[in-house]
């Protein structure tokens, strides 16, 4: 899959990224991308993290403020990589209205595997871990 971040508040400053009356720009266009969520801070902050599933075990974290990505990171299940292995579900405990002033947290699952891992997105680290295979046999 592939992610555009699509803005009409902005005018287009070349031909080359625009499409008609709005500002498109790709996001992890050199990597194969399989599952999003995004990961909300302070509902009144305009802060926020597009936070992508990719090849090989790879998170990439696309942190945005007032709708303008400010940086890439990219964060691995594996030390060192695994190659052939999917992040193919990335999914938030928070959204604004609901979860204002609790930590989120991300989940993420690696295919293959029976694995379900837990994300402090402020750390950056694995915080848990369900071997699901312990509760239904794979």
């Amino acid at each position: 899959g592939r992610v555009f971040l699509v803005r009409s508040d902005a005018s287009p400053s070349s031909h080359t990224m625009a499409e008609g009356s709005f500002v498109m720009s790709e996001l992890g266009s050199s990597t194969v991308l399989h599952a999003i969520t995004t990961v909300y801070y302070a509902s009144d902050s305009g802060e926020c993290e597009l936070w992508c599933g990719e090849s090989n075990g790879a998170l990439s974290i696309y942190p945005m403020r007032d709708n303008v990505v400010t940086g890439h990171e990219v964060l691995n299940h594996y030390e060192p990589t695994i190659a052939n292995l999917d992040v193919l579900q990335v999914v938030s405990s928070h959204a604004p209205v609901y979860y204002s002033g609790r930590l989120p947290f991300v989940w993420t699952y690696v295919y293959p595997g029976c694995v379900v891992y837990q994300w402090d997105p402020i750390t950056r680290m694995i915080v848990n871990k369900l071997d699901c295979s312990k509760l239904v046999p794979c």
